[in-house]
C-alpha cells in the first residue's frame, strides 16, 4: 500500500484514490462519485487494514475518503 503514498492531489482527487486501491488491492470497485453512493457510516474505535475513513469537517474541504493503512500511521 506505500506505493499511493505520495501521489499529487493533483492527478487524483481523495475518492479516485480509494478507487483505484480498492481496485488493485482488493479487486472490488467503488461507484463514481456523482453515482447514486449510499455508503453506511459508523464510528469504530480500532480500524480495520483497508477500511474506508471518512473525514467530515467545515468547509472549504467539507467531506475527504482515504484507506486505512496501518503501516502509515
Amino acid at each position: 500500500m506505500n506505493q499511493y503514498v505520495g501521489i499529487p492531489f493533483d492527478s487524483l482527487d481523495c475518492w479516485s484514490l480509494c478507487q483505484r486501491v480498492y481496485s488493485e488491492q482488493f479487486s472490488k470497485n467503488l461507484p463514481l462519485i456523482g453515482e447514486s453512493l449510499s455508503v453506511h457510516t459508523s464510528v469504530i474505535d480500532t480500524p480495520e487494514e483497508g477500511c474506508l475513513v471518512r473525514v467530515v469537517r467545515e468547509a472549504p474541504l467539507s467531506e475527504h475518503w482515504g484507506v486505512y493503512h496501518s503501516g502509515c500511521v
